[in-house]
């Protein structure tokens, strides 16, 4: 559902953890279907995290969420938050409404990242802010 620029699209998804780590052991019991389809990393700042193609930011006091997302800004990395964890706002950004987990999709950050979102993708999300142009 999202194709990068330089990517074959073959596993391993380099998918990156940085700052707080909500997920603990969580994320390997996710992958263990296909473990080889994932590299989990981890790391404390967004600057560590060039080689990542998927980053789950989550700030600290040493780096914000908001800071991390402006490191990668322009960067192929699809850039994720959570509203449990902060205001600021990655390419896909979880929130809770009604009761039930969606997603809201920052389309012009993507462009910038030179991702390309399925339309599938943006169809199931709570909203989308388009690209120009």
């Amino acid at each position: 559902y999202v194709e990068w620029p330089t990517r074959a699209n073959a596993p391993p998804v380099e998918l990156c953890i940085i700052g707080i780590d909500p997920f603990g052991k969580l994320i390997h019991q996710a992958t263990r279907a296909d473990p080889a389809a994932f590299n989990i990393h981890r790391y404390a700042r967004a600057e560590q995290a060039r080689g990542c193609e998927v980053a789950f930011l989550h700030g600290t006091r040493a780096q914000s969420t908001a800071q991390m997302v402006k490191t990668l800004n322009g960067a192929p990395v699809l850039t994720v938050t959570d509203s449990r964890y902060g205001s600021a706002q990655g390419i896909i950004h979880f929130a809770v409404r009604g009761g039930k987990v969606g997603f809201h999709i920052d389309e012009a950050m993507a462009a910038r990242s030179r991702l390309s979102i399925s339309s599938r993708l943006l169809q199931l999300a709570l909203s989308v802010k388009q690209r120009r142009g």
